[in-house]
């Protein structure tokens, strides 16, 4: 997640990158790559369908959250002075207040049509 975090900054011109954390972005390039090549039991598991359907999931939520985490930074970053985003932004704390609900409802909203209990057959 950081590494998403890093690269979205960058992009966005929230931060600007140095050594010290290109060098932190590659160990943990690293660190991932080797925990990807370790041999585990479940590597005959590695090559079904699920599991690269999760890896795209796990991959999309960190892309997404880093768009958020991005866009709440330049929010409470470049507001305009006495604009309503500047008003609402006055702490990170303030602004997450009223963002955070519509992101519980709207995920609330997916996992009730998407996860949705199926009874065992025989149940």
């Amino acid at each position: 997640m950081v590494l998403f975090m890093m690269v979205t900054a960058r992009v966005w011109g929230l931060e600007h990158l140095d050594i010290a954390r290109m060098v932190s972005a590659v160990l943990i390039a690293a660190g991932g790559v080797l925990q990807g090549l370790s041999v585990s039991e479940y590597a005959a598991q590695a090559e079904s369908d699920a599991y690269y359907c999760g890896m795209l999931l796990q991959m999309t939520s960190m892309l997404a959250g880093s768009q958020r985490w991005a866009l709440l930074q330049y929010v409470t970053q470049r507001s305009q002075v006495g604009s309503a985003l500047a008003f609402m932004s006055k702490s990170k704390l303030h602004l997450v207040q009223w963002t955070l609900p519509v992101t519980g409802v709207t995920c609330l909203l997916l996992s009730a049509q998407f996860e949705s209990y199926k009874m065992p057959p025989g149940a």
